[in-house]
């Protein structure tokens, strides 16, 4: 409802006046009743729930905005205007005109230019909504995301007023007027809960920054309105936020629940991105945790010490982050929940060697759970490891600039892990996304143009690769990052021993996987290096989540209390055969006996640089013979 002139002007004398006044001094100024004025009072409240009136008897009536419940906030004139022109834009989506407010605030137009200007300065940047000003009006225009930016840096800027008071969760009610009372306090309830939950453990300011998150977007997904995915950080650093995917996801839900909105796959995922950078941790409570997962918690950090010849067992975040996680796991397991891993896919082309790590020490727990796991849950789990394993082991990040991004860069990439150590971490970018993303991280830029990047190692390449690039690459890796002491393997010196005469199959014509397994299933019994049981988990391997890469390679495996002896087998087919997702032509299976745990990774390592490549596959898989096959895998050649 919109105010009446007098209305305004009463406004404007409470305003003015920042302290008590009489109704009798404002209906003299104004030449009206006590009562008009006492009617007008309760009209101005009820047409904009950001004012309050304060009336005390005796003394007078005093304008509060409702956001000044607070006792801590003290806010000018000017600020009260901005806040309010900020209400009109961002959270009433008005178009304005600089003649309306000059009205509606008694002030003039240069005060509201300036206002606009003071919004531009302290609320938008490239992140958030534009303040634009056209024939229609001034507005605020931008995408879901945008506007939820917006949001957090107007809170901000009330917390700004409040000053240092206002760094911890004690008083909330500076919100009520623009998300609702009882929003805000459902909110502070989750958060709270979360800490008598004990699942995580964050610093009091990175605090209140997810406490304002979660108010923000529960304010829009009440309104039914979603963030799009806007991926605008390295691939690396998106898959590991996914570590906080699943609690994203259990905040996403106990608001929904008493909210009544719904929520999508990119709200959770922008959830857990921003969970990521606020540092949440999980720290598990004795009270909620059975008692009966702690052994097996240690027992699958030890195995995976052992696989990755890096001692895990003192790291107590690895060992809070997996205990809750597998509490919760087992959890959903046992109750038939599914949950999905969206950056699966990446998780299994950025990380494989370790998600394959991490489903052998699951998988060798899943009798002591009485489960089955999905790679959805593998992937999740493997993200604890894999950060474990950096802190100590701390993995190369190399990026790779093309002009054309990653379609162009495919062949490139295929051509330097040959030379990289595999928990290396490499990825692409365009020449335009290398300006856009944040460098700190990456250890060397690969590049095929010329870049002005300082402080960053740099080699220039060609877009073939040729051996002189590699070359390159590997000198300048190793002045930079590797000890003298260390140095990439070519060889396949690790799976050399495992691989028999026997158990090479080349030109096959094998029509589908099933009868690939069976065949090599068939031979491994006959040779009395597992147990009859290989057979069926191998199909229960392909079942949970398929071992094709995209590289048009498999590398399947069974269940190490099955296998008797350590082979490599290698499978050689004449057409692609269905396998998973992908079209496989060549079959790697990693037969691995719980004796040589420790072998794990240097076996996987030697497997996957051989089938990482299509070129490899094509040039010394499907191209030559037995016996040649045999003599490369035995070290008489490299696959350079």
């Amino acid at each position: 409802m919109a105010l009446t002139q007098r209305q305004q002007n009463i406004l404007h004398i409470l305003t003015r006046e920042q302290h008590y006044v009489t109704v009798a001094s404002i209906a003299e100024e104004l030449g009206v009743s006590n009562r008009t004025i006492h009617s007008d009072l309760n009209a101005i409240v009820k047409s904009d729930s950001s004012f309050q009136i304060e009336k005390k008897q005796g003394v007078g009536v005093r304008l509060l905005s409702t956001q000044l419940q607070s006792n801590r906030l003290v806010i000018s004139d000017t600020n009260l205007r901005k806040i309010r022109i900020i209400r009109m834009l961002l959270f009433e989506h008005q178009s304005v005109t600089i003649n309306e407010l000059s009205l509606k605030f008694y002030v003039s137009s240069t005060s509201i230019s300036q206002d606009f200007n003071e919004i531009r300065q302290s609320f938008l940047d490239g992140e958030c909504v534009e303040l634009v000003s056209d024939h229609n009006g001034t507005r605020f225009i931008g995408n879901e995301q945008q506007i939820q930016k917006t949001m957090l840096r107007f809170n901000d800027f009330l917390l700004d007023l409040a000053g240092e008071g206002l760094e911890t969760l004690d008083d909330v009610s500076y919100l009520y007027p623009y998300y609702g009372k009882n929003l805000v306090d459902i909110c502070l309830d989750v958060i709270l809960s979360l800490e008598n939950y004990n699942l995580y453990n964050v610093a009091k300011h990175y605090e209140v920054n997810v406490f304002n998150e979660l108010v923000v977007m529960s304010f829009r997904l009440m309104k039914g309105k979603h963030i799009e995915v806007v991926h605008n950080a390295l691939k690396v650093d998106e898959v590991l936020a996914m570590k906080n995917y699943l609690i994203a996801k259990d905040l996403l839900e106990m608001l929904a629940l008493q909210m009544g909105f719904s929520y999508s796959e990119p709200d959770i995922y922008s959830l857990s991105m921003y969970l990521q950078a606020n540092r949440l941790e999980f720290n598990p409570s004795s009270k909620r945790i059975d008692q009966e997962f702690e052994p097996i918690v240690m027992h699958m950090i030890e195995r995976m010490s052992l696989c990755v010849g890096v001692s895990l067992v003192e790291d107590q975040e690895l060992y809070r982050n997996v205990l809750v996680h597998l509490y919760h796991m087992v959890y959903r397991m046992k109750h038939k929940i599914y949950i999905r891993n969206p950056l699966l896919n990446e998780i299994k082309e950025e990380f494989r060697l370790m998600f394959d790590l991490t489903w052998l020490v699951v998988d060798d727990e899943r009798e002591h759970l009485e489960i089955d796991i999905t790679e959805d849950e593998v992937g999740f789990l493997m993200l604890h490891f894999q950060q474990a394993i950096d802190k100590v082991v701390k993995s190369k990040r190399v990026l790779v600039v093309c002009p054309n991004g990653v379609v162009s860069s495919g062949f490139i990439i295929s051509r330097i892990k040959t030379i990289l150590p595999p928990l290396d971490i490499v990825e692409s970018v365009s020449s335009e996304g290398a300006s856009r993303f944040d460098l700190e991280h990456i250890d060397l830029i690969i590049s095929t143009i010329p870049l002005a990047v300082k402080d960053k190692p740099i080699v220039v390449v060609s877009p073939l690769i040729t051996e002189k690039d590699l070359e390159a690459i590997n000198k300048l890796y190793q002045q930079n990052l590797v000890s003298s002491s260390s140095s990439p393997v070519k060889s396949f010196t690790a799976i050399a021993p495992y691989i028999l005469p026997e158990l090479v199959f080349m030109d096959q014509k094998a029509q589908t996987m099933a009868e690939v397994l069976n065949q090599v299933a068939d031979v491994l019994e006959a040779m009395d290096d597992v147990t009859p049981l290989y057979r069926q988990s191998l199909f229960d391997r392909e079942d949970q989540g398929g071992t094709d890469l995209s590289s048009g390679a498999a590398v399947p495996h069974g269940s190490l209390d099955e296998v008797k002896k350590t082979r490599i087998v290698i499978w050689v087919n004449q057409h692609g055969i269905k396998w998973g997702k992908s079209s496989v032509r060549v079959v790697v299976f990693f037969v691995l006996s719980r004796h040589d745990l420790g072998l794990a990774k240097q076996l996987l390592e030697d497997i996957f640089r051989l089938v990482k490549s299509k070129k490899y596959l094509n040039t010394f898989f499907i191209h030559l013979n037995k016996e040649e096959v045999t003599i490369l895998l035995k070290g008489g050649r490299d696959l350079d």
